[in-house]
């Protein structure tokens, strides 16, 4: 029954946000409940985010050298940004897609799963543009105009996700600040990347347990959630410390080292250029 719901719910969110890509006025009569819906779903799981590190270690697109992966899709970000067109937007997303399902080996319904959040809160987003509030009189409103401004923003930023998504997914964090190495990102800015990524995973792990504990205690109010906060905010730091001082007793010297697979330098640039003329081509046909 539980299943039975959150799979209509899903399936209210989606035909929204696909409605809101396609069609007008149809989308105005959905989209208020499916971003209702989007935000009731909208919860993130530890097990997601480390689910994006696992099919990333796991896809055959690692092996490509990661300076010519980062280089395609920032190129694919540049496009998509740039306001080429609607149906270019779309095609672009289609490729990303495909090039991820397909080469990158993600199954589609893993690939669906990651595609939920940024939905959700482009969902959520759209309301606040495609709604025109007058105060005197008071009246809300859905003009044309506005939704396809809404419609707009979302298809780029939906081709943006789709460009960034394929990064992550096919580019582990080991190969990732070799790249940024590569180019001479400063190491402060790259440990911080990595400190920050990395504590995303150790708040979690702490914050599932005690949601738990705090919900099977009867403490699911107010009160006890401010205990929650105020405990985590002691833990994280009690754990930050202890990491630091872990990574200093093995020599830690300013520069966090990963171990990276080796790759052939040349691999994967034909592909490069095949894709960016593709994408190219796509930009000026549509």
């Amino acid at each position: 029954m539980k299943k039975g719901v959150i799979l209509l719910w899903r399936t209210l969110v989606y035909s929204a946000f696909f409605q809101l890509l396609f069609d007008f006025p149809g989308a105005v009569y959905s989209l208020v409940p499916g971003a209702v819906t989007a935000l009731v779903l909208s919860t993130t799981k530890v097990s997601d985010l480390m689910l994006i590190d696992y099919t990333a270690y796991r896809s055959p697109l690692r092996r490509i050298e990661g300076l010519y992966k980062l280089i395609f899709f920032l190129f694919c970000l540049l496009l998509s940004i740039s306001r080429v067109s609607g149906r270019f937007s779309l095609s672009l997303f289609l490729f990303q897609a495909i090039l991820m399902i397909g080469p990158g080996k993600v199954p589609l319904k893993r690939y669906l799963r990651f595609l939920e959040a940024p939905v959700m809160f482009l969902l959520m987003g759209a309301i606040g543009i495609a709604l025109e509030l007058d105060v005197f009189p008071l009246t809300v409103s859905v003009s044309q105009a506005s939704f396809f401004r809404a419609q707009e923003v979302t298809r780029t930023a939906l081709c943006a996700i789709s460009c960034l998504y394929s990064l992550s997914l096919s580019t582990p964090l080991n190969q990732l600040m070799q790249t940024l190495r590569k180019i001479k990102i400063p190491e402060r800015m790259i440990e911080l990347m990595i400190v920050l990524y990395r504590y995303i995973f150790v708040l979690f792990t702490m914050y599932y347990p005690m949601k738990r504990a705090l919900i099977m205690r009867g403490g699911n109010n107010l009160r006890g959630h401010g205990m929650l906060w105020s405990s985590l905010f002691k833990r994280s730091y009690e754990r930050a410390d202890h990491s630091m001082r872990s990574m200093l007793s093995r020599g830690y010297d300013g520069s966090v080292q990963f171990l990276s697979v080796p790759v052939a330098t040349a691999r994967g640039l034909l592909p490069m250029l095949v894709g960016m003329a593709l994408v190219l081509a796509g930009a000026w046909l549509l």
